[in-house]
């Protein structure tokens, strides 16, 4: 008996070493696929364009969003992940969805940021929503991301691409110019900072992902009503109401342009002009230049950017003496173009942005060191750059809140986000999941340094401005520039 109960002794002996044997085993494999999955690095892919036209404005943007990657990483990662970066040049091939494939498929990237245009966005996002990965767009917007994207439902369109301003459109810009010029602007010397009194925002059909693009962009840039129209109504007000308008032949160019004509008749303006620079043809930038000189208007909007843009400044300082130069406001233009146009030439004119590279605020001055260590004290953080890493910045934001990188995870944390920029705070908005930004005004001197001269006293929320056509007008607009441009965004 005594050996029988040894032996079922010895047996449940083994039994216990068996059972915690598995159980240390289970839980080293736990541990193990747990450090795994902590140890994998975030992949975050770019695929901005590095050479071409738009070369300049890509490069510049590649190196915000490593520059924000950079930080994060020398803070530890992002959920104690390190990020990794895989980037393709989106201008090295016509074939966008093997450039795409390169990043996801082979690359492992689990969110891509890029373009520096909205066609180009529009382009991608088709591409990406088949790999269930989220695009960040940087960039300036034209509002109409939802708008004309299954082309092949839709019929019609105008020769063209152009269809009439309705009057009841017109009203109704008419109605939000009122409303931002309904405190009167101070206007000052040059040089001046101006405070203006902004009014409440306007209630017209607010931005939402369900109307307003998907859940696979996340777009971070200004909409129109957040520069163009402050911009407009701030030049007419200063300079006076003939303006001529200068913008691409592209997606933005061609929104921008039913926008900003409508913004200019409901402020009892007339557009004396247009040039409509297209990178495809030579010499379009030499003949807006010409039609500028000839016309003489009171104020330039330009909201064009490219090769065509310098050629078009470059012309105008040969045929207006610079003492007689006509005032001129560029709404979005990146440091490395008016470098290229040449200081001189572009000086005592004015651009829009959302950062002041002068300030000295506490998180601006820090800022502005770490950008130093790296670039070197002469360079100074351009536009381009900047959308660029606060783009960033909120995607890492919006991670943050969701503990996950996954891509609704994101969207679902979007909405009010809050974080510390060198801009200053930034909010994202509930009702649009766009930032709700504070444009600026900046005066250029013949060195090349941006000084402010005039802020919206407070940040502007972003609003789609579809009341310019009805929704369907705005599709046909939209399919008569795809068809014009070949069956391609441009």
């Amino acid at each position: 008996m005594a050996k029988k109960r040894g032996f079922f002794s010895r047996l449940l002996l083994l039994h216990r070493i068996f059972i915690r044997a598995a159980v240390l085993g289970t839980l080293a494999y736990v541990a193990y696929l747990w450090v795994g999955t902590m140890a994998k690095p975030i992949t975050v892919g770019l695929i901005f364009p590095l050479t071409g036209v738009m070369g300049a404005d890509g490069n510049e943007a590649s190196q915000g969003v490593r520059f924000a990657i950079d930080e994060i990483n020398a803070r530890g990662g992002l959920l104690h992940h390190t990020i990794d970066v895989v980037e393709v040049d989106v201008a090295s091939s016509d074939d966008k969805s093997s450039l795409v494939e390169k990043l996801v498929v082979e690359g492992g990237a689990d969110v891509v940021f890029g373009c520096v245009t909205p066609g180009c966005r529009r382009e991608l996002r088709e591409i990406l929503s088949h790999y269930r990965t989220l695009l960040v767009y940087p960039f300036h917007l034209e509002g109409l991301e939802g708008v004309a994207e299954d082309l092949g439902a839709l019929t019609g369109g105008s020769k063209n691409g152009q269809t009439s301003l309705p009057v009841w459109g017109v009203n109704f810009v008419r109605s939000l110019y009122t409303q931002f010029a309904s405190t009167k602007t101070k206007v000052g010397a040059p040089g001046e900072l101006v405070a203006v009194v902004e009014p409440e925002e306007p209630e017209p059909e607010p931005v939402t992902q369900k109307s307003v693009g998907d859940r696979r962009v996340l777009a971070t840039g200004p909409m129109p009503n957040q520069d163009l129209l402050p911009g407009i109504r701030w030049a007419m007000e200063r300079f006076g109401p003939r303006v001529f308008l200068v913008f691409n032949e592209s997606l933005y160019g061609r929104v921008a342009e039913q926008i900003a004509e409508s913004a200019i008749i409901a402020g009892k303006g007339n557009v004396v002009g247009k040039g409509i620079l297209d990178e495809t043809r030579d010499g379009a930038g030499e003949a807006a230049a010409q039609q500028i000189a000839r016309l003489r208007p009171d104020v330039i909007i330009n909201m064009a950017f490219g090769g065509e843009n310098v050629a078009l400044y470059k012309t105008l300082d040969v045929l207006v003496p610079r003492e007689g130069r006509i005032p001129n406001l560029i709404v979005h233009a990146g440091d490395v173009d008016l470098q290229e146009i040449g200081w001189e030439t572009i000086a005592t004119g004015y651009v829009m942005g959302f950062y002041d590279a002068e300030s000295e605020t506490k998180e601006n001055s820090a800022f502005k060191a770490r950008f130093a260590r790296v670039y070197g004290d002469e360079k100074k953080p351009g536009s381009e750059f900047y959308l660029a890493y606060s783009s960033f910045m909120v995607w890492a934001a919006a991670v943050n809140k969701a503990k996950s990188a996954d891509p609704d995870a994101v969207i679902e944390a979007l909405p009010g986000v809050m974080l510390d920029l060198p801009s200053g705070p930034e909010r994202i908005s509930h009702k649009s999941l766009h930032p709700i930004l504070r444009p600026l005004i900046l005066q250029i001197d013949e060195l090349g340094k941006l000084t402010l001269v005039w802020s919206a006293s407070k940040p502007i929320e972003p609003v789609a401005l579809y009341p310019v056509k009805d929704r369907e007008n705005w599709e046909k607009f939209l399919v008569g520039l795809h068809r014009q441009w070949g069956g391609a965004w441009r």
